[in-house]
């Protein structure tokens, strides 16, 4: 099984990870002590019966929890080139549409979970083939003409169009709903420490897209938008007065 059995290993410690439960409720289903449940987790060496039992405590169907797990995930990145950004960034709906398709949706599955329009539908298919993205076969089949995971360039269209929405969309708001946040701290560091903050924070973020994807597929799961940022900056607060400069 191999790397396959790490992604359920992990996949297992993520999902015990959102219930609350702990290595002792594991034991406890296993019918074994703490340190062989924590041996069994570290080796990496786990019989199916394991995993149902395992479902069985977390309350989650077997076929759902293996379903989540990325087994085939490419971890190829793929830019599209400055045209196809540009022409994605001119039609919203075909934007939204190509994205979907990225994450593994077919035609008939838009359709049916999303207000498309058969005319609509067929429009957009013929922009995403003629944009040398998509290939359109018969019965609402397409073949994908790229694969990876799709990154924009930050200094491409989309990449640009994204940045300008975040500056003013993400922050149109008082951050006063029961499911929003903002904070802001004032940081003072010394020379290294940013690059090992920077670390911290692109492992907290990868965690987080971890979770993220165990709920896609829930019934009510719904989005939602986080920014991370770091930069020099002087509290806008204290800058009446100059700080004398320290002698010898």
């Amino acid at each position: 099984m191999g790397s396959n059995t790490s992604l359920i290993i992990e996949s297992l410690k993520s999902h015990l990870k959102l219930r609350g439960l702990t290595y002792i409720d594991l034991a406890k289903n296993w019918k074994l002590s703490v340190s062989s449940t924590k041996r069994i987790m570290a080796s990496e060496d786990i019989s199916l019966s394991k995993i149902e039992s395992a479902c069985e405590l977390m309350n989650i169907p077997v076929g759902e929890f293996l379903q989540q797990i990325p087994f085939q995930k490419n971890s190829d990145i793929y830019y599209l080139t400055p045209d196809q950004e540009n022409k994605l960034v001119k039609e919203p709906e075909a934007l939204h549409y190509f994205l979907l398709i990225a994450e593994g949706f077919n035609p008939t599955e838009i359709v049916r979970d999303y207000t498309i329009s058969a005319a609509t539908n067929i429009r957009i298919l013929n922009l995403l083939e003629k944009w040398d993205l998509i290939e359109v076969q018969t019965k609402n089949r397409i073949k994908r003409k790229f694969s990876g995971q799709i990154r924009f360039r930050k200094d491409g269209p989309l990449g640009t169009h994204l940045e300008g929405l975040m500056k003013t969309k993400f922050f149109d708001t008082k951050f006063t709903h029961n499911d929003e946040f903002f904070t802001f701290l004032n940081l003072t560091f010394i020379p290294g420490d940013p690059q090992k903050l920077k670390q911290k924070l692109l492992q907290l973020g990868k965690d987080l897209v971890t979770e993220s994807e165990l709920h896609r597929n829930h019934p009510n799961a719904f989005e939602f938008g986080l920014v991370i940022g770091l930069r020099p900056w002087e509290s806008p607060f204290t800058k009446a007065f100059n700080k004398r400069k320290k002698q010898g």
